[in-house]
């Protein structure tokens, strides 16, 4: 087959989608793409072979059903967030279950990077095909720097010898960030370190509270706002902390096993895909327990990420990507 063209629709005018891990996501498949020889447009006019969208908002709705050439959907985003995300989420929870299931079963093949998100897809009965292929990290680009994790720790004054834990996201209470705090409050022999911008007011869920959290942070508290470098970030940190409590993925859990950081995730369902790669928790008291053990990072939990990243190659998620381009396109 000749190389295909595809226009990524990606929401990226969206100031919601700006730093999050769907634009990492959409990102780096895109450069995987074009390395194996596929021409890849941002969400342009010209004719292509095919869409593949990754935002759910009401245009991409529109070209789905307006259109003329097949259509690929990645599920980044699903009902059961908005819970955790906004304020009245139950019902924004049921609009959207009723809104999602029309939306993706407007795709001819859907993407779910995990089980997890295929699972919730078929609960709101999409009933077209269903691919699981992670979004996948670009190995070369998350690499652990000791000069990256001097930097960092320079320009936020954390000294050599001090042990940090830290988590990267929205600042907001669907990624856990009251639990984070409190987890400070109790553990003051360690630095805790936030990366990411801060929720919208009376837009997310508990917005303000978390913003009142943040003022009355302990001590051993920092809060760096967005980054350009995340990987530094991942560098200058000694434990990946992910109190989240839903993700379609959690991308940003396997670029942190990719530096090799040790994990401690949330104890739900939406992480099974870490397997044995991570520490699980949920109570404050079980974090702290598990950031102690974390701290030791086994010889087993290391070589459980290792292959979790491996499996996880960007490249690869592309050439499965085309498997499913090439599929569609030939009419199977």
């Amino acid at each position: 087959m000749n190389s295909i063209r595809v226009n990524f629709i990606t929401g990226a005018s969206n100031p919601l989608t700006k730093g999050t891990g769907l634009e990492t996501a959409y990102n780096e498949q895109m450069e995987a793409l074009q390395s194996l020889d596929v021409d890849v447009e941002l969400n342009c006019k010209k004719k292509c072979d095919l869409i593949h969208i990754h935002y759910a908002g009401p245009y991409s709705y529109y070209l789905a059903k307006k259109a003329k050439v097949p259509v690929i959907m990645t599920a980044h985003t699903m009902p059961g967030e908005f819970r955790y995300l906004y304020e009245f989420g139950n019902v924004a929870e049921k609009v959207g279950r009723f809104y999602f299931g029309k939306f993706y079963n407007l795709a001819d093949v859907v993407i779910a990077p995990t089980n997890f998100t295929k699972d919730m897809l078929e609960s709101i009965n999409v009933d077209k095909p269903i691919e699981v292929i992670s979004n996948g990290i670009a190995h070369e680009k998350y690499q652990f720097s000791q000069e990256k994790r001097d930097s960092f720790r320079i320009k936020y004054n954390i000294q050599p010898h001090e042990k940090v834990i830290y988590s990267i996201g929205l600042r907001a209470y669907r990624k856990g960030f009251d639990k984070f705090l409190a987890i400070a409050k109790k553990m003051k022999e360690y630095k805790f370190v936030w990366v990411g911008k801060k929720s919208i007011a009376f837009l997310h869920r508990n917005s303000l509270s978390d913003m009142i959290l943040s003022k009355n942070a302990p001590d051993n508290f920092i809060k760096t706002g967005y980054v350009d470098d995340v990987v530094a970030a991942h560098c200058a940190g000694d434990v990946f902390l992910f109190p989240s409590h839903f993700e379609t993925q959690g991308l940003v859990a396997l670029e942190a096993a990719a530096c090799l950081r040790p994990l401690i995730v949330e104890n739900i369902s939406c992480f099974e895909w870490l397997g044995k790669s991570c520490f699980r928790a949920k109570t404050i008291d079980e974090y702290c327990a598990q950031i102690e053990k974390a701290m030791k990072s086994s010889v087993d939990i290391q070589n459980y990420s290792r292959a979790l990243v491996k499996k996880s190659n960007i490249i690869n998620t592309g050439k499965s990507m085309i498997e499913v381009y090439e599929r569609v396109l030939s009419g199977l």
